[in-house]
């Protein structure tokens, strides 16, 4: 599975209920990024999504847990640990702005010396003049110890 979150500059994904994660650009580029896969979405998210047409989106309660091998998967609420094993890639999209928050994510990529930063890119969003794309992948053990 390939996980998808958005955060603000101080890692939240969330505040008083409200998501961090609007802005029709993201969204525009989580569909391109996940072009011809399956993504899988909580129906919270669902209204992130309307009106998009000819897209493999798949809504359910148990998104996570259903997103197979190769599969995407938008998360907008932790905890995200209990995916740690099937998360093959981990997309980060961080908004260049810093936002109140009380919902932080439990698994954090930029953090653990098991994953490594595979690509970074920027792009201009809609509500957000920088959006910043950080794909990581999961190391693979050396057999070191």
């Amino acid at each position: 599975m390939n996980l998808m979150i958005a955060i603000d500059e101080r890692c939240a994904m969330q505040f008083n209920g409200r998501r961090q994660s609007r802005d029709r650009e993201l969204i525009r580029r989580i569909l391109q990024q996940t072009s011809g896969k399956k993504l899988w979405i909580c129906p919270d998210s669902a209204e992130l999504f309307e009106g998009v047409e000819n897209a493999n989106i798949a809504v359910s309660e148990a998104a996570a847990e259903m997103a197979g091998e190769g599969e995407f998967c938008f998360v907008e609420n932790p905890p995200l640990s209990c995916m740690l094993p099937r998360i093959e890639r981990f997309f980060v999209y961080r908004w260049n702005r810093k936002y109140p928050g009380d919902v932080f994510p439990d698994l954090r990529p930029w953090e653990a010396e098991e994953w490594k930063l595979e690509n970074s890119c920027e792009f201009a969003g809609y509500s957000h003049e920088q959006i910043t794309e950080d794909i990581y992948i999961r190391m693979e053990p050396t057999g070191e110890n």
